[in-house]
């Protein structure tokens, strides 16, 4: 992150300690495409960048926990995403296992949230626990159950007189949102 011309996000990610290597592993994205968003000086992406820990102190308890639940969404997106892709394979054993550990996934992170949750709740930030709430619901998709195994799923929609179609979306529009207003709710 040398050069002439230093972007206002290279400029806060220095001042925090951080790489544009360590911001993409943590976004999930490569240190070239980290270049792009630094180069772009979107207004989202300066606020995520403000949003990261400093590197150069110890973190504060509090910035650790409203880290994890930035995390939370960015990894929420990520899930969100591999099921998507699951859910354009076509059926067979592979996907059905891949779906399962995809379960795995998406049950250790309502965790996380629940967790998140509880911890906002213990000093009295309800406003915070409800947004992380709010996560959790986003994130919400029958899809699993249908593309693991699809039969059961199949009977199920039979009994209840459902169709067996399942709908697979990125609620990438909602997580971006929901970043934005949980970075405003830190300020107050």
């Amino acid at each position: 992150m040398t050069g002439k011309n230093i972007s206002l996000f290279q400029k806060i990610a220095n001042e925090k300690g951080w790489t544009f290597k360590q911001i993409g592993e943590r976004w999930g994205v490569s240190e070239r495409q980290m270049s792009r968003i630094a180069n772009a000086g979107n207004q989202r992406d300066l606020d995520s960048v403000n949003g990261l820990p400093s590197v150069n102190r110890c973190m504060k308890y509090e910035e650790a926990v409203h880290d994890q639940a930035l995390f939370a969404a960015t990894e929420g997106l990520a899930l969100s995403k591999r099921l998507a892709a699951l859910s354009r394979k076509k059926d067979g054993e592979e996907r059905r296992k891949e779906a399962q550990r995809l379960e795995k996934r998406f049950s250790n992170h309502s965790s996380r949230c629940f967790t998140l949750g509880y911890m906002y709740e213990a000093v009295g930030r309800t406003d915070l626990q409800d947004m992380i709430q709010g996560l959790s619901i986003i994130l919400m998709t029958d899809a699993l159950i249908a593309l693991q195994d699809p039969e059961r799923w199949a009977e199920a929609c039979r009994l209840a007189g459902t169709t067996t179609d399942v709908s697979v979306s990125v609620p990438e529009k909602q997580l971006k949102e929901w970043r934005l207003d949980f970075l405003g709710a830190l300020k107050n």
